[in-house]
């Protein structure tokens, strides 16, 4: 069996993981170590797999996956949910998932537009909670859907808005047992990309139980190539981030792992590490498997990406549609 170790990119050692689950029988006939294969992989550009159109194969409840990573001694998930109000987009089958679980539960249970949909992403959620994951921070964030998951976190949880009752925003729910938000260190930011002003950045600063801060940057980046949203960014990041503290940038960027590890550097990021674990979206132009979705990490003293087992017991299923 001719295995796809030709896909996989840098800082992917989940994702040889689980593939290593999926093919047992090749790889003990292997004889040399994983960790060779990992990094023989890691020299090789990454060009995506031709996925076509999954329709029901897609059995799960947005067009991206979430990723997440271990900073030290917590963890942290990025996911873009998926709004409703760009469920357009779906049924134009431009990513080929129409009859896929996100069309199939696109029914509202209550008069506010809240869907089946909805409801499952926010059991995801809490099934990230019950994983130890300790900060989520999502993109593409409904009325309906937020007012629904306010009143379904565990009492311990809090929710950070970028803009309160906005059809669209992005959020960071956090555990108040190990963080405490510091509204007088933090900004949303609308005109962090001077391309397209109005859309928000969040810059969230957090204090752990030890007394340090550490701060989030969670945005949707601008996916238009001819605009310079990548860039644009990285640039805040690079100016708003101060030594003293852990950085945390995260979020559905848009541009692959490589073009946004260049736009980091070329903003003057220097020393950090890029986690994209797996391919988490199709392109739509394509239908190619894309890995758009990042965190970054600096100023921390050790860091890796999650496992997609410590995100969703189930996540390897849909990761492998992807490659």
């Amino acid at each position: 069996m001719e295995l796809p170790i030709h896909l996989i990119e840098a800082s992917n050692k989940p994702f040889v993981q689980m593939v290593q689950n999926i093919y047992p029988s090749y790889f003990s006939s292997l004889r040399i170590p994983i960790s060779a294969i990992v990094d023989v992989a890691n020299q090789i550009e990454v060009d995506g797999t031709h996925v076509g159109e999954l329709h029901e194969l897609w059995q799960f409840p947005s067009d991206h996956l979430p990723i997440g990573a271990q900073i030290d001694d917590f963890r942290v998930v990025s996911w873009n949910v998926l709004n409703n109000a760009y469920m357009s987009w779906v049924y134009e089958d431009s990513q080929g998932l129409i009859g896929s679980q996100i069309t199939e539960l696109d029914v509202a249970v209550n008069e506010f537009g809240l869907t089946q949909r909805d409801c499952l992403v926010i059991d995801m959620l809490n099934e990230m909670i019950d994983n130890s994951n300790d900060i989520l921070a999502l993109q593409e964030c409904g009325t309906a859907f937020l007012d629904e998951l306010e009143t379904r976190l565990p009492s311990h949880w809090q929710i950070v808005m970028s803009k309160p009752n906005a059809k669209d925003q992005n959020v960071i729910l956090y555990n108040t047992h190990q963080f405490t938000y510091i509204p007088d260190k933090s900004t949303i930011s609308f005109d962090a990309y001077p391309c397209q002003v109005g859309r928000p950045m969040m810059n969230i600063a957090f204090e752990k139980k030890d007394g340090s801060t550490i701060r989030i940057f969670n945005s949707h980046v601008p996916g238009n190539p001819d605009l310079p949203g990548r860039n644009e960014y990285a640039q805040y990041v690079n100016e708003q981030m101060r030594e003293d503290e852990l950085t945390i940038a995260l979020g559905d960027m848009n541009f692959e792992r490589e073009e946004m590890r260049d736009a980091f550097i070329g903003a003057g990021v220097l020393d950090f590490e890029l986690y994209s674990p797996y391919r988490t979206n199709i392109d739509p132009d394509t239908k190619r498997s894309k890995a758009i979705d990042h965190i970054l990490v600096t100023g921390n003293k050790s860091s890796r990406a999650l496992d997609s087992k410590e995100i969703l017991e189930n996540l390897d299923n849909t990761i492998t549609l992807l490659y």
